[in-house]
């Protein structure tokens, strides 16, 4: 069954004809709670205060807010009361410029039967084959989860950004604007990591104070932050869960925030600062905990960007895997999370149920699904130590990662960005 939305232009004008940059752009969807979804796009004019963003889908007009990043206006339409399982059309706007119409299927927050996808390390460039597969197969999911580094537009600091134009929000806004077609119909959760923390690669020098401490990323996406209870700031977005039918899934900030993170507020380089954002442990513990609880969970899935165990043992800081691992891992294992989705190196690598550097029965699965495509291209195996917990490796290939739950079974697959086709394939058990 489909929602028709029910919008009246109002004037004599059309949308271009009266604003031109005005006008909606890289429009995309995100959960925003249970039979919830936020509708955000940004703008690249101010169209002033009276004119709020909107939403018009079915029967209902929905006012929304906007936040201003240097010269973009990011705009927040959170869309409640949902019907599960309805498809529905909506068009979205400012003032009487409005965008085209898009449609999307709100998932059954109790269904124990669906799919979804995982993609990170993508950027503008050599990521088209995995867009466009993921667009493709966008009915199938129910949405896509993004791991970290999201668009590469620091990268225009060391000028292998070729795709930038003038900087980078223009590298940003190309990203949103190619995802437009998938993110607008398929809710696009994401999650922050390095070169997500400021307008730079290398420092904070030159950046303004809306390109700093991850502003761009959490001004561009809204995340079920509050919703989920991790913060009461709107634009949180840093770390924040949800849950969809028998599973609870978790994103985390392996950036920030936690002792020893790569990420400080008096970080000079290699990034530059960020964190501050509050007690992303203790609200993690909380989170794991009642999930952990909850018998009518059986997975848990964790996603953040980097990683414990790699066959490549080079990182930025030094000992950032080590810190990251330390934070992370104990919390996953006392409260029994089945697969962590992380990226941050440019490979596929599915390893072993582990904890404590060894394989382990009712150890977390960690799988690397960094072949996104990003400018830095696809990396190649390393000749680290922690090779005795990796079952299966690509090395060559862009790719993503899907996931599908049916009832006590999870089945993760890898799926080749060029040919669609399955590289990789496990199935886990609940042990709830």
């Amino acid at each position: 069954m489909s929602r028709s939305l029910a919008f009246v232009l109002l004037g004599i004008f059309t949308a271009h004809q009266v604003f031109g940059a005005g006008s909606p752009k890289g429009v995309h969807i995100a959960f925003a709670g249970v039979n919830s979804i936020t509708i955000s796009f940004y703008t690249t004019l101010d169209t002033g205060e009276d004119n709020l963003p909107w939403a018009s889908i079915a029967d209902k007009n929905f006012t929304g807010s906007t936040t201003k990043s240097k010269s973009r206006y990011h705009h927040d339409v959170i869309v409640s009361d949902l019907e599960p399982g309805e498809v529905y059309e909506y068009i979205t706007g400012v003032g009487s410029a409005s965008s085209e119409p898009f449609t999307f299927h709100m998932i059954d927050n109790k269904s124990t039967k669906f799919k979804t996808a995982f993609v990170g390390d993508m950027g503008v460039n050599n990521s088209q084959a995995t867009i466009d597969l993921l667009t493709k197969n966008r009915d199938q999911y129910a949405w896509v989860h993004h791991v970290g580094d999201v668009s590469y537009a620091d990268d225009f600091d060391v000028k292998i950004e070729p795709s930038s134009g003038d900087g980078y929000d223009d590298v940003y806004d190309l990203f949103q604007d190619e995802l437009e077609k998938l993110a607008a119909s398929t809710p696009y959760m994401v999650s922050p990591e390095n070169h997500d923390v400021t307008c730079r690669v290398t420092s904070d020098l030159g950046c303004p104070e809306q390109q700093r401490n991850f502003s761009a990323f959490r001004e561009r996406w809204r995340m079920p932050s509050i919703e989920s209870g991790s913060s009461t700031v709107e634009h949180h977005n840093v770390w924040y869960s949800y849950r969809i039918g028998n599973a609870h899934f978790v994103s985390i900030d392996t950036e920030s925030d936690f002792p020893n993170a790569p990420t400080k507020p008096s970080t000079k380089i290699g990034g530059g600062a960020g964190g501050g954002f509050g007690d992303q442990l203790g609200w993690l513990k909380n989170d794991l905990k009642e999930a952990n609880e909850d018998e009518s969970v059986d997975f848990i899935v964790a996603m953040g960007h980097r990683v414990f165990y790699s066959s490549s043992i080079t990182d930025w800081p030094l000992l950032a895997v080590k810190h990251v691992k330390e934070a992370f891992e104990p919390i996953f294992h006392e409260y029994n999370v089945d697969l962590y989705v992380c990226g941050h190196k440019h490979f596929y690598e599915r390893g072993k149920p582990s904890f404590e550097d060894k394989e382990a029965e009712g150890g977390t699965t960690q799988i690397i699904n960094g072949a996104g495509g990003c400018n830095e291209g696809v990396q190649g195996e390393g000749k680290g130590k922690a090779h005795h917990l990796i079952a299966k490796g690509n090395y060559e290939s862009t790719g993503y990662g899907e996931l599908e739950v049916d009832g006590k079974e999870m089945t993760w697959r890898y799926i080749l960005s060029e040919s669609g086709s399955v590289d990789d394939e496990i199935v886990i058990k609940s042990r709830r």
